[in-house]
């Protein structure tokens, strides 16, 4: 009578076949994982299509526009920014652009 449970050359090949798949599917499932963007996809456009870009170039036509707007002349507001630039300017990465200050 023979048990079933006994050790086989069939059975070893069977689980080593299938340590194999599992492994394979470990693998795919840890490499093929979602990859996250650190910048929202509408983001990314925002030196193109960004309000501010845009804002900008038609408010610097208009000087009282600008005023109205900023709440400052384009002199009041060169000036400040000439304070503060170096504290808010920032340097692009590899990862990411950097959003500048004028």
């Amino acid at each position: 009578m023979e048990d079933s449970t006994l050790w086989s050359p069939d059975l070893e090949e069977k689980k080593e076949e299938e340590e194999e798949e599992e492994l394979l599917m470990l693998f795919w499932a840890l490499n093929n994982k979602r990859k996250k963007n650190w910048v929202y996809e509408a983001n990314m456009k925002q030196l193109e299509c960004g309000e501010y870009h845009h804002l900008i170039q038609e408010l610097e036509m208009d000087e009282e526009k600008f005023q109205q707007y900023f709440r400052l002349t384009p002199a009041q507001f060169s000036e400040i920014l000439s304070f503060i630039e170096q504290d808010v300017k920032k340097q692009g990465t590899n990862y990411r652009k950097s959003i500048s200050s004028w």
